[in-house]
């Protein structure tokens, strides 16, 4: 169980940073994906519930679902704190909306460009496949 709200998902849930759940996702193995998120940009919140909805729907997927847990990090806005600076520091995060996937502690894909539902399904499965 984690600590931080989980916002989509169930066996891949999507939750809010708390990094000691970060800490125990990346010990696990899984696919960490982190959506770098600012309260005030209008493209993180078209975006957002798209990547929700990528969640809800991998859940559904028994090959998939347990294999992979998000992050919502926030990312210079009010409610940035230390921890989630540190992390986009990191992965050189160069602004908000930016996914970042991790496995074991290392970056497997960067992308700012941003994604519909039917992306982040894509490229999430490809990433449990390999």
């Amino acid at each position: 169980s984690y600590t931080g709200k989980i916002l989509a998902g169930k066996s891949a849930p999507l939750l809010e940073f708390v990094k000691t759940d970060y800490d125990k996702a990346i010990a696990s193995g899984k696919l960490v994906v982190l959506y770098f998120y600012a309260n005030w940009c209008p493209l993180c919140k078209e975006e957002f519930p798209k990547a929700e909805k990528a969640f809800d729907t991998i859940s559904l997927n028994d090959a998939t679902g347990d294999l992979v847990i998000g992050f919502r990090v926030n990312y210079k806005d009010s409610d940035t704190d230390s921890e989630e600076t540190a992390l986009a520091r990191e992965f050189q995060v160069p602004y908000q909306h930016t996914k970042v996937f991790v496995r074991n502690g290392k970056q497997i894909l960067k992308s700012p460009e941003s994604w519909d539902e039917a992306r982040y399904v894509r490229e999430i499965n490809s990433a449990v496949a390999k």
